[in-house]
């Protein structure tokens, strides 16, 4: 028959077989070409020319689409007109059937697009991405823009205190006023926020909020102890060498040790700033709950927000007034179901926040981080205190700090090193901080006034020795408990996360150093 000729002759057979033997890789070259190589047709995926019987040179391969596929390009071997052979691993059966060969120095350095993956000479020992994503069950890395905001909360609660005794009072129009009240607030915040980040979806039974209360419990306790119990020391020290009286009752220091004193009497604390941490101990009993609740319920997270806001409302309108000094009603301040809502809206947060904050957003973050920070600095008010935690500046005040929270999430780390490492330091070093900088001064005080020294001499002494000992105090107390509690909170087998869990990543920087 003629056309078995004409069929055979012309080479069409040849190509058909090479057609049916090639993978569906290579048919995709030969498909979006035509015969004569002029232009490109098909699904248009190349649209370079070349001979359709020669491959693309390397430089015309088009290149992926999809980032997460994580394909590596094709192999071209050069035994002729599409005899490539699909790409193969090292170590695949196949691997070894066809050997691909190194490319020329020129085409490996065309090759180099900062667009692909890797270059061309690494494709043989590609291996696909077999890590897992960061879940709920996964260990969390540290967020270091949120240590930053730690330590600048540090610092200025240490500046508030610092210059207290330097002058008169300052007003609500004062910066350090609103820093000395709201600064606690954003550590509320943060605390919410890194606890849900690191908690969320691992609350499924009592076990496991045993194991958060003991973490939580090793992380505070050590530190305030040794807290208290210098401040009980410079008590007795002060009722012997300067005749003062013992006003402690063995009731208080049993609470202070127990760490109940938040339920029963918030300002019963024996130190000065250690009410915030019975809040905190008020605070820690009641998330593993709501955390539970919200694995089950979707609207157990929107419920216990609005419960906390109506309460903060109910303090701030009607059990507050602005005609009194805050002073006066400092006890109703300090209440915990007062100081609730600024725990709950870093819960908030930490639900809402994105699976991976995106660097694009990095510099809309320090915009509004700064724009936030100018409305907390320039907010027009006046006279005491009470009025930053009464009324709509309160809520004004309170939303500003939750802004720049948010904000902070989603900020690079700087890039100098000596800030860097300064704001880091300090952000690790909160805690020791805020407990340890009224125990510091004092005695500084009480030996460099009778020494000649003036006060803010004295206070910048004690700022620097403030500093030393918060460094010894993490390294010493902190982070051998850190330790302590991971290991006795260790499970023996890994628990598989939640369905709700498994929807939703951490919103962490991948790149980020693990906590």
């Amino acid at each position: 028959m003629w056309w078995v000729w004409a069929w055979s002759s012309s080479g069409a057979a040849t190509r058909f077989q090479q057609w049916t033997s090639c993978s569906a890789t290579d048919r995709g070259w030969a498909r979006n070409t035509n015969r004569r190589g002029r232009r490109s047709s098909g699904t248009g995926r190349c649209r370079c020319r070349w001979p359709w019987n020669r491959p693309p040179p390397i430089w015309r391969r088009p290149l992926p689409r999809r980032r997460s596929t994580r394909r590596a390009p094709p192999s071209f071997g050069e035994a002729g007109p599409l005899r490539v052979p699909e790409l193969r691993l090292a170590g695949s059966p196949g691997a070894a059937i066809f050997p691909r060969p190194r490319p020329a120095l020129g085409s490996r350095i065309l090759a180099m697009n900062p667009r692909r993956w890797f270059p061309v000479d690494q494709a043989d020992r590609w291996t696909p991405d077999t890590s897992p994503p960061i879940t709920a069950s996964s260990p969390v890395p540290r967020i270091e823009s949120l240590d930053y905001l730690r330590g600048l909360m540090a610092l200025s609660v240490m500046v508030y205190h610092y210059t207290l005794p330097l002058g008169d009072e300052p007003g609500s129009e004062s910066l350090l006023a609103r820093l000395g009240c709201y600064a606690v607030s954003v550590f509320y915040i943060l605390s919410g926020l890194s606890l849900t980040l690191v908690y969320r979806g691992r609350i499924h039974n009592r076990s496991d909020a045993t194991r958060f209360w003991v973490k939580r419990l090793l992380r505070i306790c050590p530190l305030y102890w040794l807290a208290i119990t210098v401040s009980l020391l410079y008590q007795g020290l002060a009722t012997v060498l300067l005749g003062e009286s013992w006003d402690v009752s063995s009731l208080r220091i049993l609470l202070n040790y127990s760490l109940l004193f938040g339920f029963f009497d918030p300002g019963g604390a024996l130190t000065t700033g250690g009410w915030s941490i019975g809040n905190e101990v008020v605070f820690y009993a009641v998330l593993p709950c709501v955390l539970w609740l919200s694995n089950r319920w979707r609207a157990a997270l929107a419920a216990s927000l609005a419960a906390a806001l109506a309460l903060a409302g109910a303090f701030s309108l009607v059990w507050m007034s602005p005609e009194r000094t805050l002073v006066e009603q400092w006890p109703v301040y300090i209440n915990p179901l007062n100081q609730f809502v600024y725990f709950m809206l870093g819960v908030a947060i930490g639900h809402a926040s994105f699976s991976r904050p995106q660097s694009r957003w990095s510099l809309a973050a320090g915009l509004g981080a700064a724009v936030c920070a100018a409305a907390f600095c320039l907010w027009p008010l006046e006279g005491d205190r009470i009025h930053l935690v009464t009324g709509m500046s309160r809520l004004a005040f309170t939303g500003m700090s939750a802004a720049v929270v948010v904000a902070f999430i989603h900020l690079r780390p700087l890039a100098s090193p000596l800030l860097c490492g300064s704001l880091a330091f300090l952000g690790r070093s909160c805690y020791s901080i805020y407990l340890l900088h009224p125990l510091v001064a004092l005695p500084i005080v009480f030996v460099g006034t009778r020494l000649g020294l003036a006060l803010y001499e004295c206070y910048l002494l004690s700022a620097a020795m403030t500093f030393a000992c918060s460094w010894a105090s993490y390294r010493y107390v902190e982070e051998p408990c850190i330790k302590l509690a991971s290991r006795l909170t260790r499970q023996r087998s890994q628990v598989p996360a939640s369905p709700q869990s498994r929807e939703t990543e951490l919103p962490l920087r991948s790149d980020r150093r693990a906590a």
